[in-house]
């Protein structure tokens, strides 16, 4: 079988290490933007040193290798509000990607473009159903913005018949065992000082562990086939999440401090977030939707992903290594 040539940018990042040596029989080119990387590389792969904003980079690059499969993790990830400026997020996540992509074309017209993008791109206003991948976005931050403006230009891509291979991935927040900040801020007080149960703590979360990410993707390079496509995906793990199951879990968990909970009445967050909307008016989209992330569910369908025959194996359970009861609803 010949060997695939595979280009993982953002392979110094916490999602691209372990992309990179999830196909150690393949020659997998890792792309970061630091000269040297603490990534483990399999005996065909290579470092390249990348910056994916500009232009001469990707032509000497792509120049030198003609990728067969390219997955595009690198970007701006989900900062503070006000962190960094709308126009950053949309250089680097969306103008960037459209760059990679067209240079991806120009080497290989075959080449299956994986673009890693977010279930943020939704928005958080869908209530208490499951979220499909045709139901309508309603993005509430620059960042989710800038992911849904990549969508698009991908999109546009492969409807000029130039893009043949198209995976969107949106992807549910992303955690394991070391790596639980998407986790913790919605069932920690700051400093973990205790555990913050809002409302009944029923509400459920779609969360998606990082090996069933990897092992999704090594399943769509390998199960893809050979035909032009543009598909989207929800990836998440088998099943969502209560808040409630996730401080069980943190509970019984060896890594995680084991701390008392303290329920908090959503009519007293939603005053907070209403007081603080009036006085930062320009943010009162995101403080909303920081709202919307705990009162209500944030479900999303994953039955596509499901329908190709991927069974994701991991769950917050099976990471954490809590013996605890887990809503099997």
């Amino acid at each position: 079988m010949k060997r695939r040539t595979i280009l993982v940018t953002g392979a110094g990042g916490f999602i691209g290490r372990r992309m990179v040596v999830a196909f150690d029989s393949d020659r997998v080119i890792a792309c970061g933007r630091s000269p040297e990387s603490h990534t483990n590389l399999g005996q065909y792969s290579v470092w390249e040193t990348l910056d994916i904003t500009k232009k001469e980079d990707l032509d000497t690059l792509f120049q030198k290798y003609r990728p067969d499969v390219v997955i595009h993790c690198a970007g701006i990830a989900h900062q503070k509000i006000t962190a960094v400026p709308t126009a950053d997020y949309f250089h680097v996540n969306s103008r960037a990607t459209q760059q990679l992509a067209e240079h991806a074309i120009h080497a290989n017209p075959k080449v299956h473009f994986i673009f890693l993008s977010s279930i943020c791109v939704y928005g958080e206003t869908h209530g208490h159903k499951r979220v499909h991948e045709t139901d309508a976005c309603h993005p509430s931050s620059d960042y989710a913005d800038s992911k849904l403006d990549a969508e698009k230009r991908l999109i546009d891509l492969h409807g000029q018949g130039r893009l043949k291979k198209l995976d969107l991935l949106r992807l549910a927040p992303v955690y394991d065992r070391h790596w639980r900040l998407n986790i913790e801020k919605r069932v920690y007080a700051p400093k973990k000082l205790f555990f913050l149960r809002y409302g009944s703590g029923e509400q459920r979360l779609s969360m998606l562990a990082l090996q069933n990410l990897v092992a999704f993707v090594c399943f769509r390079v390998t199960t893809a086939g050979t035909g032009d496509f543009c598909e989207r995906f929800n990836v998440c793990d088998a099943r969502p999440y209560s808040f409630n199951d996730i401080i069980a879990v943190f509970q019984r968990s060896t890594v995680q401090p084991n701390r008392f909970c303290l329920g908090v009445p959503l009519c007293l967050v939603k005053g907070g977030v209403t007081l603080a909307g009036h006085l930062l008016k320009t943010r009162s989209r995101w403080l909303i939707s920081c709202y919307d992330k705990l009162a209500g569910d944030l479900v999303f369908d994953n039955r596509k992903m499901l329908n190709t025959g991927f069974v994701p194996e991991e769950s917050l359970e099976s990471i954490f290594g809590a013996e605890a009861f887990l809503d099997k609803r």
